[in-house]
């Protein structure tokens, strides 16, 4: 998910048509519910890992920050973990 909201990111800040780039949780609970403990084992499990998810994670973060087009995290309800990260690194 990281990788292709990087690439997602850099695919819109491309296309001279978007004014802006609004990021929203969907179901309006959550802007983020932060990464799914369940998944740790698979993901963060050693130290190699966990230095490819955070790399994952700081992809989109690189992204977002050097993105020519405005970007607005619209958050409604929690924004925990990554996706706290993300609200942060939007302008």
């Amino acid at each position: 998910m990281w990788h292709d909201l990087a690439a997602l990111m850099r695919q819109l800040d491309a296309d001279n048509d978007v004014r802006c780039v609004v990021i929203t949780g969907a179901g309006g609970e959550a802007f983020s519910a932060g990464a799914d403990i369940a998944d740790f084992h698979k993901h963060r499990s050693d130290s190699e890992k966990g230095r490819g998810y955070n790399d994952a994670v700081n992809g989109l973060l690189e992204a977002l920050t050097e993105m020519g087009t405005p970007t607005i995290s619209m958050i409604e309800g929690f924004a925990a973990g990554g996706g706290c990260e993300m609200a942060v690194a939007t302008d």
